[in-house]
């Protein structure tokens, strides 16, 4: 039997992965403590394998078990800067949208939260390179039988590239605990670094990371922080 040459090519390359978390919540209820913004990640990863090395090996130096659950709200300001440090020499690529919701629209708040974190979900995947997103992976942290928040997203996604015309699709969306992905991890703590930096800390983290990094403001420029 003859095999399909590109078919072969296919299954020999390694999957691409787009790693999804968020930070504050995308709730209006400001004076019942709803945070002011809202953070949404996506970490883009061709070379999966070597992340997970770079992470183990951060592991390993800070002398914590290789199991060790990277969160930025549990972690101490010494780590998450350690944690930058490292990721700065991994190969990866982030997009981060900051979302100021208090000067957000109606329009806006009237999508309710799902439909809030799923649109931006989309304009952060879908912004990034053709090669980042065409057929990759994309896994959000969730309960891996989280079906609403899995479609909702897929079809967010699906429906960007389509009004943007841009002629590929990811090949899944599924959803993992973060304690179980260490591209979800990566998510988190930049997720948690971004949402500090509007208040004016954790600022030097994302610094470190340079290009590797691209922040999108919303609604604009002029919520970037002072």
């Amino acid at each position: 039997m003859l095999l399909d040459f590109d078919t072969v090519l296919a299954d020999c390359v390694a999957p691409k992965y787009v790693f999804v978390d968020w930070a504050g919540d995308p709730g209006f209820k400001f004076r019942h403590r709803s945070s002011c913004h809202l953070v949404v990640v996506a970490v883009f990863a061709e070379r999966y394998e070597a992340i997970q090395q770079a992470v183990r090996r951060f592991r390993r130096e800070r002398q914590v078990s290789e199991s060790f659950y990277l969160h930025y709200t549990d972690a101490s300001n010494k780590l998450r800067l350690a944690f930058c440090s490292a990721l700065s020499g991994m190969p990866f690529a982030a997009r981060i949208v900051i979302v100021n919701k208090a000067a957000l629209s109606d329009t806006w708040r009237r999508m309710g939260g799902q439909g809030l974190i799923e649109h931006f979900v989309a304009e952060a995947v879908v912004g990034a390179s053709r090669e980042s997103v065409e057929d990759a992976v994309l896994i959000f942290d969730g309960p891996r039988r989280e079906t609403r928040a899995i479609r909702g997203i897929r079809v967010a996604i699906s429906r960007l590239l389509e009004e943007r015309e841009m002629g590929y699709h990811l090949k899944k969306v599924s959803a993992r605990p973060a304690v179980e992905e260490d591209g979800l991890q990566i998510a988190d703590m930049l997720a948690g670094a971004a949402l500090d930096s509007v208040a004016g800390a954790m600022r030097g983290c994302l610094a470190q990371l340079g290009n590797q990094v691209e922040i999108l403001y919303v609604p604009g420029e002029k919520n970037r922080p002072g």
